[in-house]
């Protein structure tokens, strides 16, 4: 015999909330959630890539969380309706959500390292972290539908109020966080404005309630004055700890290092043996440091526990490449001899294309970088300056092509990392195809790749299904062109005939002969726009079996 199923709770049991403070509550924590959900993308990303994966654990945690949270909401809503617990567990996810910062980068560095696949490492770490906070504002839904219901006495309109504020909440969230507040300040500054937005919900739940209850001459709530006033001593307590400085202080991605900024009145600090951080920034794309060491300043993103030196300039010798692949990379002006027009994707302390610009002053460079803030930081600290012939564009290295269909080139310079990997965009056959496209006869395009995982051997799969020659140098420099296959003696022949002609510092006749032996797997998958599985390669190492 089935159990009969306990009735809910009287209409007088209901808590005393207003419409509009349930349809306001309901918005802003759709808002919540929302927010919570595109924050904790920047916190994932750095250490797990910014890639499918990442993306569909993030949108699973979420959606498995709300689950829990509708089923459970249900359930309490029909059985223990109860104002203080709502607000109680809606301050305990306002609290586990200022205290994300305090340990997600130690939790997200042991993950990392012990999970080396990274869907698996990126979907623990969610559930670890925003399942909890995520679930229990799902179960606010529940519990505000039913107030709504009660309040205008429609199942229909009661409920479809709520989804709607709920919607209209995440639309905002979604928006405000990725078009203002990412681009504008840290994402551990946004957590803390999630956490306050949240705390802002259990205030006007308890307002509402007290001023509701009464206007309608009720018996004041059980909530006393003391455990309102205890409940946000803790709030302040914690705030106060997380912004303290203390627990941050090896957190120079929150608390940047000391303005050194260089200006036209102070380069003191550039001229001098200074040994350290200069500034550290969380862009919208990259986490970027930039360090100095004597006469040497460094570009660096973070990625997961590791750096990756993205530029690196001498202040005392404005000539000097110190980034051996810098170098190397020289050899694709042998290539193009009588080079007009030069187009390169990606920034970093804009090094190359300075150097080139010093000794072609008449060739027509443009450099495209996506992040303002490398732009920003390469002329801060790395001396770069606009001219007539030299212009920095930003803008995807794609996009860039794509909207400037006529444009065309003697040499494209393919050298865009994002923290140790290239953007998976920028490596299919489609994008090959386009730089193709806008190369001039006899024009090349050269490729700085890491050749230290299978990423390297479906690369080059790719640009030799894209072009008719590839000719590899040290450090990973690829050149890819068509036409008739280079010979060595006219590569050497053009070498000394720029050499004599610009007088470059390193010496191109030198450089020409830094050549190294193509090995790659010619079974390696070709990356395609629908294919290319970019940062699941590029952690596969290249071992163990025999190199052609």
């Amino acid at each position: 015999m089935r159990k009969r199923r306990e009735p809910g709770p009287a209409a007088s049991q209901i808590p005393c909330n207003s419409q509009a403070g349930i349809l306001i509550s309901s918005m802003l924590i759709g808002a919540v959630i929302m927010a919570l959900e595109m924050v904790w993308s920047r916190y994932l990303i750095p250490y797990f890539g910014d890639t499918i994966f990442t993306w569909a654990s993030l949108i699973s945690t979420v959606l498995i969380a709300l689950m829990t949270g509708y089923f459970a909401g249900g359930y309490f809503s029909d059985r223990h309706l109860n104002q203080r617990g709502v607000i109680l567990i809606l301050f305990f996810s306002s609290v586990y959500i200022l205290c994300i910062p305090l340990y997600c980068d130690k939790l997200m560095v042991g993950i990392s390292s012990a999970i080396i696949d990274v869907r698996y490492g990126s979907l623990l770490t969610s559930l670890i972290v925003i399942f909890i906070p995520v679930t229990i504002l799902g179960m606010f839904s529940p519990y505000a539908t039913k107030i709504s219901i009660a309040n205008i006495l429609s199942s229909g309109r009661g409920s479809g109020l709520i989804y709607g504020f709920s919607t209209l909440g995440s639309v905002a969230g979604t928006l405000l966080v990725a078009f203002f507040l990412i681009p504008s300040i840290g994402s551990r500054k946004i957590t803390f404005i999630i956490s306050l937005v949240n705390v802002l919900v259990v205030i006007i739940l308890s307002i509402d309630n007290v001023v509701r209850s009464y206007l309608k001459g009720k018996t004041m709530p059980s909530l006393s004055v003391k455990y309102y006033l205890a409940l946000l001593l803790i709030y302040i307590a914690l705030m106060y700890i997380n912004i303290s400085g203390v627990t941050f202080a090896s957190s120079d991605l929150f608390y940047p290092t000391k303005d050194y900024a260089y200006t036209a009145q102070n380069d003191s600090l550039l001229s001098s043996q200074y040994v350290g951080m200069l500034e550290s920034v969380e862009s919208q794309y990259n986490n970027i440091k930039i360090y100095k060491s004597g006469s040497y300043v460094t570009m660096r993103f973070s990625r997961a526990n590791s750096e990756f030196s993205e530029s690196t300039i001498n202040t005392s010798n404005s000539m000097e490449l110190p980034s051996s692949y810098n170098r190397s990379i020289m050899a694709a002006l042998v290539y193009s001899p009588d080079c007009k027009k030069i187009l390169m994707v990606g920034l970093g302390g804009g090094a190359i294309t300075r150097y080139i610009n010093a000794f072609m002053p008449n060739v027509d460079i443009t450099n495209v970088e996506l992040d303002r803030d490398v732009i920003r930081l390469a002329k801060k600290y790395f001396y770069i300056k606009e001219a007539q012939s030299f212009r920095i564009i930003e803008s995807d290295g794609r996009i860039y092509l794509k909207q400037n269909t006529d444009a065309k080139y003697d040499l494209i310079i393919l050298d865009a990392f994002r923290g140790g990997y290239i953007p998976f965009h920028l490596l299919t056959k489609e994008y090959f195809s386009l730089i193709k496209e806008h190369l001039n006869i006899n024009g090349c395009v050269v490729l700085n790749l890491h050749t230290n995982s299978e990423l390297y051997d479906s690369t080059i799969v790719t640009l030799k299904d894209t072009f008719a020659n590839i000719d590899s140098y040290t450090d990973g420099i690829t050149i890819a062109y068509d036409g008739q296959k280079r010979s060595v003696d006219s590569l050497t022949g053009n070498a000394k005939t720029i050499q004599d002609k610009y007088g470059f510092y390193y010496d191109m006749n030198k450089i020409i002969r830094l050549t190294s032996d193509l090995t790659y797997n010619p079974d390696a998958k070709i990356l395609t726009d629908d294919f290319a599985p970019v940062n699941f390669l590029d952690a596969i190492a290249r071992h163990n079996r025999k190199q052609l």
